[in-house]
Parts: structure tokens; sequence; C-alpha cells
């Protein structure tokens, strides 16, 4: 996938199953010039993760995902909310009915597509830019959709 670090203008392809860098519009293939991801992170100081990219090239990610994200799981979530629960439960209950019926239909969408943990992980952390990752609590990628989903329909 077609990536670029956030905050900068260097385009990147980035293998998703092996976190191999290939910089510019180098062709990937098994042999240098090539690099993982961590290491080219390190370049620029930042930590050898995911959410460090802005992808290019990817299908769009719906609003009401991106919203959520942003806007209540950006850094400083925790000290607004508490645990993540509680700021999901912020969404549903601050937020209009119609955006949580648009993030109810967005993640069913999202999880009815069967995408792979790496996929959600770069959904979640890369494209909509959450702060928070919930396999730091022990949750994968699919059970957390899952988990905001369901909050969600208790709203009904």
């Amino acid at each position: 996938m077609a990536c670029r670090v956030r905050g900068r203008q260097d385009r990147v392809l980035v293998c998703e199953e092996c976190d191999t860098v290939w910089e510019g519009d180098a062709a990937p293939r098994g042999t240098p010039p090539y690099v993982i991801l961590e290491e080219y992170l390190a370049r620029f100081g930042l930590p050898g993760l995911w959410s460090e990219l802005e992808w290019l090239e990817a299908a769009p990610l719906p609003e009401a995902i991106r919203h959520l994200a942003g806007g209540y799981f950006h850094q400083d979530h925790d000290l607004e909310s508490g645990t993540p629960r509680q700021a999901v439960e912020a969404y549903r209950d601050e937020e209009p009915p119609e955006a949580v019926t648009a993030l109810r239909v967005a993640i069913t969408e999202l999880l009815a597509a069967a995408p792979s943990e790496r996929e959600l992980v770069r959904l979640w952390l890369g494209q909509a830019g959450a702060a928070y990752d919930p396999r730091d609590d022990g949750i994968t990628m699919s059970r957390w959709f899952g988990l905001v989903l369901k909050v969600m329909e208790e709203r009904e």
C-alpha cells in the first residue's frame, strides 16, 4: 500500500504482511533497497507504529468511524472519558441519533466485509487516526468494533 509518514511528503510503499518499506516509487521486490518499517520510522525519531503512517490508496473510511476515532479517541481520551467503553458510551449519548445510526451501519458493513485484523488496525489507528489501541487491553480489533457496535445498539 502506498503511504507517507504523517507530517511528511515522502511517498513509500509498505507491505502489510511483513512491514517492509520501499522508498519512493521503487517497485516492491525481495532484495534491497528496502527497510523494515520500524527502522524507517526511527530515521525521523518516530516509534515503529502503523499509526505514524497516512495511507494514500485506501478505500474511504466512513466519516462516522473517523468521527468516533478523532472526537472520542484522541490523545487525551483517557483524561476525558476514563475507560474506552465510557468514551464509546459518551459518543452514543452525546451524538445525534442519525450519527449513532451511521456508526452502527458503518461498523456492520465493515465487519461484514471480514477484513483481516491487520487491516482493521490500519483502518482504526492509521486511517482514522485513533490514539487508542484496543490490543493494549488484550482486545482484538474485530472484537473492539463488535463492542462498539454493541454499545451503539444499547441506545435503542
